[in-house]
């Protein structure tokens, strides 16, 4: 089974201390930042060969 935490940065914006949130999520997930993409719908395909592949990074 696989698992995506899918981060907007959009809504850090919103909120007072986006620095320790995002570490808190980070942590929250037990993972580190796997890839970046400006565009959201880039991501997809980058999930999707991931879950294929079975893997983490």
């Amino acid at each position: 089974m696989s698992c995506i935490l899918n981060i907007d940065l959009d809504y850090f914006n919103l909120i007072e201390n986006p620095e320790k949130r995002l570490r808190e999520l980070l942590d929250w997930g037990n993972r580190r930042i796997a890839f970046i993409v400006e565009k959201h719908h880039k991501a997809f395909s980058r999930w999707k060969d991931r879950v294929k592949r079975g893997t983490r990074q």
